[in-house]
């Protein structure tokens, strides 16, 4: 096995080594993408990510407040001081939650075996197909 060498780039000084080139930020039509363009984007997407994730992290830490927490204070407080777990065994005491997980265990199972059967039966029928 051989290796090609390719010699560093000339350059007016051959003494010193040319320095490597700074990477471009281009979309696909090889447009350079300014600087302000990409901090907005990404302060753009980050506040689509606030606006998307920020309920379901609120919620959480709500369900991990205690009964001594007042969830409606004000300002409000984002962490519980003291987290508990007790809210989600009153909840599986009083609703019969797993009996549900199950039920929609058994019917997301249903789906995807008939999902299977119907989609190997269509792919069958579709490769039998004769094309003029």
């Amino acid at each position: 096995m051989s290796t090609v060498e390719t010699p560093a780039r000339k350059t007016p000084d051959s003494k010193t080594p040319a320095r490597p080139r700074k990477p471009r930020f281009t979309d696909e039509n090889g447009r350079r993408y300014r600087v302000w363009e990409l901090v907005l984007r990404y302060v753009l997407l980050l506040a689509v990510l606030a606006l998307t994730v920020g309920p379901f992290v609120w919620q959480l830490s709500t369900s991990l407040k205690g009964p001594t927490e007042d969830i409606f204070s004000s300002p409000p407080k984002f962490l519980p001081g003291d987290p508990t777990l007790h809210n989600y065994e009153r909840v599986a005491d009083t609703i019969p939650v797993w009996d549900y997980a199950f039920n929609s265990l058994k019917v997301a199972a249903a789906n995807v075996v008939t999902n299977c059967v119907g989609s190997a039966l269509a792919g069958y029928a579709l490769a039998r197909l004769r094309y003029r």
